[in-house]
């Protein structure tokens, strides 16, 4: 999944922002396969964050792995920011994730 993530950044031009039409309003409607990614993200976030003693242990093999953060983020509906964040998040502790749900017999990225 890793291998095919690219980024967007825009200029903040009315084509681009515009709820009628332009990027703000294909964005709103996923392809089926980023919608899963999506929702895969989402389902990581919260299962790893379902109880303390999760969000313990991915922390404490965070810090073995001498990684940048040592949490991962919520996101809301309400904003596509908070998506980002927390997609962001995921990618920058891939391989922390990847770990950690190989040890907690989980579905793996």
């Amino acid at each position: 999944m890793w291998e095919k993530l690219v980024g967007v950044c825009t200029d903040g031009a009315p084509a681009m922002l515009g709820s009628r039409c332009g990027f703000a309003l294909v964005a709103k409607t996923l392809p089926d396969d980023l919608r899963e990614d999506l929702n895969f993200s989402v389902e990581v976030v919260n299962y790893v964050k379902s109880s303390a003693l999760n969000t313990r242990l991915f922390a404490s093999l965070c810090e073995s792995l001498n990684a940048d953060h040592m949490a991962l983020l919520y996101h809301t509906e309400v904003c596509w920011l908070s998506k980002g964040n927390m997609l962001g998040r995921i990618y920058e502790l891939r391989e922390a994730v990847a770990e950690f749900l190989e040890q907690r017999g989980r579905r793996t990225m």
